[in-house]
């Protein structure tokens, strides 16, 4: 424990007490210098488990951060003009859709090859992949890595397997410009019937 005291007698702070939580990476790959770095807290900490919670906590920290980067620049809530009840119900909205941002993203990531139906509805993917690729969408959904990064190409990723898997900015622009697409679709049907299955 550490007790931090105020030097800058003129503000009167209160000492507080935190903990210090080293955290040094034990089996660094070869060529590679040590991770080590050091988490000051103000909640209490007694045991390793304990420790090790408030690490796993930590770690949660830049998704949250990423979450609300979506929520703020994708989602341009800061722009929104509304009372203050009716910015209250937007925000509700806008955070469901900041999460599936997200959620589209850290799943493409970690498991690629699961089918994209987990996550997309059948309109979804058969729509982005008949204007992605220009062509019939086959019988089998493709794989969610393959769909998210068609997604991703309709808001400007370069989809190539080199590249590296698509960020959220590319995922937001590509799953507004899926929606445009889905309502051009319906449009369409409106007059002409369906036009897949």
């Amino acid at each position: 424990m550490v007790c931090l005291i105020n030097e800058k007698k003129e503000k009167n702070y209160n000492p507080v007490e935190v903990t210090a939580i080293l955290c040094v990476e034990l089996n660094p790959p070869e060529s590679t210098e040590v991770i080590e770095w050091l988490l000051i807290t103000d909640l209490p900490v007694t045991t390793f488990e304990e420790a090790h919670e408030k690490i796993q906590w930590y770690a949660c920290r830049w998704q949250i951060e990423i979450f609300f980067k979506v929520l703020k620049s994708g989602c341009t809530i800061e722009k929104l003009q509304l009372t203050e009840e009716n910015f209250s119900a937007a925000l509700s909205f806008y955070m469901i859709i900041a999460w599936r941002i997200l959620y589209v993203v850290i799943m493409g990531r970690h498991s690629p090859e699961i089918s994209c139906e987990c996550v997309f509805s059948k309109e979804e993917w058969q729509t982005t992949y008949v204007v992605v690729h220009r062509k019939k969408p086959p019988e089998m959904p493709p794989t969610l890595n393959e769909m998210t990064r068609m997604v991703a190409s309709l808001g400007g990723y370069i989809n190539k397997k080199s590249n590296p898997e698509p960020g959220v900015k590319t995922m937001w622009i590509g799953l507004r410009n899926m929606q445009e697409h889905l309502k051009a679709k319906e449009a369409f049907e409106a007059v002409y019937g369906p036009t897949c299955g």
